[in-house]
């Protein structure tokens, strides 16, 4: 009996296999099956220093993928995309060359790769903070030593007090020596002399915008070169330099201090923006954090462009104005600078007010109304004002970004039956300032 049951079982196990063997569709459904039916989850994740450091080579690849041109020029184009990286390598933060948008849907490919359609991850990053003209000005600016051969060679004989037209030439010199950029941090040495110069196309850059660290500062700091390094930072210096450079600077004046950095053998330009409250000097943040929801779509991850708007006092100021230029009778009686009850917009309250108020007017449109279509006829009008308030606020935004749709969420404050409620209004963009509100 158990020779038979083994033969038993090993028949089984043939036909089993020849059923497979006779199904070469199982594996193509199954894959079908697979994206008919996706895997869908939700996840919340922030990036680490790793992720940082593998989307900086991410960057790279992809912007040098398809370049055409000699070896030489590859090269040149490859420094140009790591100094469009260094802030990922070196602040673990993105910034407008390199973004979360175009990174992190690589990141996801990688590290959710059976997601599928309708799976969302809520990312949390760091990135450049907004910053200042000035700061925007010299963002990206090159590092050029000229020594005292070269400059007798162009005919100076110091580096202090210049002639017209001395600066526009240091300027020529620095770009023959490989300057790229509009903004150049220039190192003038003369017979045992130095001076740090910084350069706006062809003139020397607004002294009174931007501090240009000088051999004597960092001398006054007890430094033994002219640089900041990770053991000597400008935050635990520049604050005190500040205080005894300006004594006399106004509340809210503001300073773009330039000066050099060494790390790991090289030495280059930076700045730091520092602004003057309470009579302290205050570095401006450099980093900022972010969260943006990207979203696969059944072929790839995306950037989900949805805007999520909580309204406040100026917002409400929008609509009050619209009201007073096309419903005047509609504005309040009690705040007639900045409440009515055409939308039942409150900038006082902030909120909108369903129960309704006096007005300085009739209302012609809501008379006859019963109690329940003139409620119908408010929450219609609340719609309509967020309708026009976006259309203030993001004019000519298309209705769909990166090929998702383009969503508005829109958090307020709706007051009706003597009780406030906190309400979100979901609007789907139409495009040509149009919205429909969605489910």
């Amino acid at each position: 009996m158990t020779i038979m049951k083994k033969i038993y079982s090993l028949a089984l196990l043939v036909l089993g296999l020849i059923a497979t063997a006779c199904d070469p569709m199982a594996k193509i459904n199954k894959e079908l099956d697979q994206k008919e039916h996706p895997v869908t989850k939700q996840a919340e994740y922030t990036l680490t220093k790793s992720d940082y450091s593998t989307l900086a080579s991410t960057y790279i690849q992809i912007k040098t993928k398809d370049f055409l041109g000699s070896s030489q020029e590859k090269k040149e184009f490859e420094s140009k995309c790591k100094k469009e990286v260094y802030s990922l390598l070196s602040q673990q933060a993105f910034n407008e060359k390199a973004t979360a948008n175009l990174l992190v849907p690589f990141l996801l490919k990688t590290k959710y790769p059976e997601w599928g359609k309708g799976s969302i991850v809520l990312i949390h990053y760091n990135l450049i903070a907004q910053r200042s003209e000035n700061s925007k000005r010299i963002q990206n600016t090159d590092y050029i030593e000229l020594d005292e051969a070269t400059l007798k060679q162009e005919g100076f004989t110091g580096i202090r007090d210049f002639q017209d037209g001395s600066i526009e030439q240091i300027a020529t010199i620095a770009r023959k020596k490989g300057a790229k950029t509009e903004t150049i941090l220039v190192k003038l040495s003369f017979e045992n002399d130095s001076r740090y110069v910084l350069i706006d196309g062809k003139l020397e850059a607004d002294k009174k915008a931007f501090y240009v660290m000088q051999p004597e500062d960092y001398k006054a700091m007890s430094f033994k070169h002219d640089n900041f390094s990770s053991s000597e930072t400008p935050d635990h210096y520049l604050p005190i330099f500040l205080q005894k450079q300006f004594p006399y600077a106004k509340e809210g004046s503001s300073k773009v201090i330039v000066y050099l950095w060494y790390s790991k053998g090289e030495t280059a330009p930076r700045f730091s923006e520092y602004v003057l409250k309470n009579g302290l000097w205050k570095a401006v943040s450099s980093i900022a954090t972010k969260s943006d929801q990207f979203l696969h779509n059944g072929k790839e991850w995306l950037f989900d462009p949805t805007i999520v708007l909580t309204l406040g006092k100026e917002d409400f100021a929008i609509l009050f104005d619209y009201v007073k230029n096309n419903h005047p009778s509609y504005v309040s009686k009690n705040f007639p600078a900045n409440e009515e009850f055409w939308f039942g917009g409150s900038g006082y309250y902030r909120n909108f007010n369903l129960d309704g108020g006096d007005t300085v007017g009739p209302r012609q449109e809501e008379e006859g109304l019963s109690p329940e279509e003139l409620q119908k006829v408010k929450e219609q009008r609340i719609v309509e004002g967020l309708k026009l308030l976006l259309s203030e606020k993001y004019p000519g935004f298309p209705a769909v970004v990166n090929g998702v749709d383009q969503y508005y969420l829109v958090n307020t404050v709706v007051r009706k039956n003597r009780q406030n409620e906190k309400r979100t209004y979901r609007l789907k963009g139409l495009g040509n300032n149009q919205y429909e509100l969605a489910k």
